[in-house]
């Protein structure tokens, strides 16, 4: 018999926002919606069927702390649902095509600055001498 071992919180919804901090990508990005997928694992990274996957819509307003702390909140759910539909042996998986998998990495200088001057309407407002850390 082979046992397959559920993953923790995957902070993502979709393969392109693998890797650091996905709350931050996914507000970077400007996409309007993500969530946790709750998956097995397998040798690839991320890469495994999911069994459960919970979205909601980013609003123009949150925060990173905010989806931080939303996804946290629907993983321990999530991880819940997902041990009760395996229990029940009665369950279609998602399949997971990690050909389109891109991971993201590490937010550095340029994309922290070009953030925080699109989320602070002065600044943004302004020709300000940080404009030029922005740009890619």
């Amino acid at each position: 018999m082979i046992i397959r071992l559920l993953s923790g919180c995957r902070q993502r919804i979709r393969s392109e926002n693998g890797g650091r901090l996905t709350p931050f990508w996914v507000l970077y990005k400007g996409e309007s919606e993500t969530g946790v997928s709750i998956h097995f694992i397998d040798k690839g990274i991320d890469s495994g069927e999911i069994i459960v996957q919970k979205k909601y819509r980013v609003k123009k307003n949150d925060t990173f702390n905010y989806l931080v702390k939303r996804n946290y909140e629907i993983a321990g759910k999530a991880m819940l649902e997902a041990l009760d539909i395996l229990e029940s042996g009665d369950y279609s998986l998602i399949p997971n095509d990690d050909k389109y998998a891109k991971y993201n990495k590490i937010p550095d200088i340029k994309h922290a600055w070009k953030f925080r001057i699109r989320r602070l309407p002065w600044l943004n407002k302004s020709k300000s001498r940080f404009n030029r850390a922005g740009t890619d």
